[in-house]
């Protein structure tokens, strides 16, 4: 069973209470937004696009205010310089997450900015694309990440070029963004539908809370205290640990997503298919073999042990005795120091298959 397990269940218990900011509210903001500063760029359009209009998205996970212009040459830096005050003047100065700065499908700079110079020194060489995020604060309290950029034409991703981009984040372990890429290029609305549902279901909230979470590292002490609050985490762990035990559970949840969905992976894939999965596989292996890992300190010097904090009926994921990870009720827990203290029920398995496992 993997450690972070009774984290988890208190990740989930966090779910099921916060009062999630409106999607729909916050597109009608966001779309006032543009609007009111497009004036700013005048050889722009204010193109109302992202996320925040997409029926297949269920949870606000960020925002897009994108202004686009039909002329080449590239962005001007005076331009990219309007758009960094802009930025600070809806942000703060001290609310910049990141940048992106690409010309013709290459990034100049893409990453969290530490040096604002930097970020320059790349928007001066007439970029076609730049982009920087900053963290917004809503009147309700809550803040979003919202991704100002100034781009030349349409800028959509061909499907070989999302393609290649959802093999590189398989292979960095980021499958949530590999659901995202996928979800862009199902061209069927029933399948497209279908697997969005499956994954607002699993992986929605979560991806939520792991967005706000990356968005309070940058508050100050104060703010960060109230806000934990409103994400109903309590102060018995750190940030920094409710991030990394949301965001292994989110991935696990978007590896197992994409693993059942082959049938619907593979032609989307193509040629590329075999060495995806491969590679998919192997970095899930990989993947739950850190999942062991999430469990914060005081858990894995055994201060505190599985049967003080599971109960008869927890949803959990157990390993085998096979040597694999499935989807598990605790049926009964020992109260002794037993190697094996917690008795689990596999999903879809009879009772003669129930295990204790560790």
């Amino acid at each position: 069973m993997a450690a972070s397990s009774a984290l988890v269940a208190k990740i989930e218990e966090a779910l099921k209470l916060i009062d999630y900011p409106s999607k729909e509210k916050l597109w009608e903001h966001v779309q006032a937004l543009g609007r009111k500063h497009s004036w700013k760029f005048p050889s722009f359009l204010f193109i109302p696009r992202g996320g925040l209009s997409s029926p297949y998205v269920q949870f606000i996970t960020d925002a897009d205010l994108i202004y686009s212009k039909s002329t080449k040459g590239g962005i001007q830096l005076k331009e990219f310089e309007t758009l960094h005050k802009l930025v600070k003047q809806l942000c703060g100065r001290d609310q910049i997450l990141s940048a992106k700065v690409s010309c013709r499908d290459k990034d100049l700079f893409d990453g969290e900015v530490v040096d604002f110079n930097e970020v320059r020194t790349c928007a001066a060489k007439l970029p076609d694309v730049v982009n920087i995020t900053g963290s917004y604060k809503l009147e309700s309290g809550w803040r979003v990440p919202i991704d100002f950029t100034l781009q030349e034409g349409e800028q959509r991703m061909p499907k070989e070029a999302r393609v290649s981009r959802m093999v590189t984040n398989a292979k960095e372990g980021n499958f949530a963004k590999v659901v995202q890429r996928l979800r862009g290029i199902i061209r069927d609305k029933g399948a497209k539908a279908e697997f969005a549902k499956s994954w607002n279901a699993t992986g929605g909230a979560l991806r939520f809370l792991v967005k706000q979470l990356e968005l309070v590292k940058i508050m100050d002490a104060a703010e960060k205290e109230a806000y934990m609050t409103l994400l109903h985490l309590p102060p018995e762990h750190s940030h920094e640990e409710w991030l990394k035990a949301a965001d292994a559970e989110m991935q696990r949840r978007a590896v197992e997503l994409l693993l059942s969905r082959k049938d619907l992976l593979s032609p989307k894939l193509g040629s590329v298919a075999t060495t995806f999965f491969g590679d998919l596989e192997a970095a899930a292996a990989a993947f739950a073999q850190r999942v062991e890992e999430v469990a914060p300190a005081e858990e894995r010097r055994g201060c505190k042990r599985l049967a003080d904090v599971l109960s008869t009926g927890t949803d959990v994921k157990a390993k085998s005795s096979d040597g694999s990870w499935y989807k598990a009720s605790v049926v009964k827990v020992r109260k002794s120091d037993s190697a094996q203290p917690v008795k689990v029920h596999y999903e879809g398995s009879g009772r003669e298959e129930d295990e204790w496992v560790s």
